[in-house]
């Protein structure tokens, strides 16, 4: 959008707000607002019983999430709100405190995490990937990128997924071509863009955004001007490790959720299995190494196990609303 644009958007913004005497408040981004962010949270954290000491770390957080690249303030009021589910869990880490740590089991140990970035932006193809929580750990040697999953794969369990044509020579290395092919995926080789297919239904999307977030991981981070502390971090860290982190929905669904269960295994097969070669082809592709240790882990994490791990860590309203 031109600078033109920007500003007769921002003449109407202006008199709307005028025609009512509203204040002004704006966004990080310069946007009006007809709320300020502490007004709007105060919803969200009466609901969930977010205590008065911990408003400045959610409302910060809240912030983030919702103003991030992913539009997420659109679909955050959602009760099945993929974007709310990490941010309740996670928020206290936003702002950062002395003695306050969450522990995860990741690449292989348990490690103290301290501060945790949203909606992290890094370098893809075009559009960057935006992994949903970045944690860091307590010595600042690594980072944990998890990417959130909830729903989705019950509502995207599909045979086939069109992307765009520059993906499609990196997907055509060996490496990745295999892994996806361990679990009847494949490329259409006639097709400009690239389409993934699959014999029978599964979450494909999951998989192809690990591997971007992957790329990310590789590439590193968008140079922009409101994740200069994030970028700051991943400069400094030794090692980054990947996983996704589910939402384990077979205790709800008494055992039926096959969708979930269809898609850990399907991560853990694709890119667990596979994640060093997968990781080969994508430094090869990009002509890129970061110099940094990178892990992918083997399967995913769990809500739940995190909960197990941290019993004293959510908020009561938190833990009861997710039965965590």
């Amino acid at each position: 959008m031109t600078n033109l644009k920007k500003n007769k958007i921002k003449i109407i913004a202006e008199q709307f707000r005028n025609s009512l005497n509203f204040p002004k408040v704006t966004s990080k981004s310069g946007a009006e607002l007809l709320f300020d962010n502490d007004t709007f949270t105060a919803l969200f954290r009466e609901r969930f019983g977010v205590s008065y000491k911990n408003k400045e770390a959610f409302n910060a957080a809240f912030q983030a999430v919702t103003e991030g690249v992913g539009q997420e303030i659109t679909k955050i009021n959602s009760v099945v709100s993929s974007a709310l589910l990490p941010l309740l869990v996670f928020y206290k880490l936003y702002v950062p405190k002395d003695g306050l740590s969450i522990k995860l089991n990741a690449g292989g140990e348990s490690i103290e995490f301290t501060r945790a970035f949203f909606e992290v932006r890094n370098k893809v193809i075009g559009h960057p990937s935006c992994v949903d929580v970045a944690l860091i750990s307590h010595d600042e040697k690594t980072i944990l990128f998890l990417e959130s999953k909830l729903t989705e794969m019950f509502e995207d369990t599909t045979t086939e997924k069109e992307y765009g044509s520059s993906y499609k020579k990196l997907y055509k290395q060996t490496g990745i071509r295999n892994a996806l092919k361990s679990q009847g995926i494949t490329i259409a080789e006639n097709a400009t863009n690239l389409i993934l297919q699959s014999e029978r239904p599964q979450y494909i999307e999951g998989i192809k955004q690990s591997i971007s977030h992957l790329i990310g991981l590789v590439k590193g981070p968008q140079d922009i001007r409101d994740q200069s502390e994030y970028i700051t971090a991943y400069n400094s860290a030794e090692r980054l490790i990947y996983a996704p982190i589910l939402f384990d929905s077979t205790q709800i669904l008494n055992h039926q959720a096959d969708e979930y269960t269809n898609y850990y295994s399907l991560y853990s097969k694709v890119i667990g299995d596979h994640g060093k070669a997968i990781l080969d082809d994508i430094q090869f592709w990009a002509q890129k190494s970061t110099g940094k240790e990178i892990i992918i882990e083997h399967t995913p994490l769990t809500y739940q196990q995190l909960a197990k791990d941290n019993p004293d860590w959510l908020d009561s309203k938190v833990k009861a609303f997710y039965e965590l």
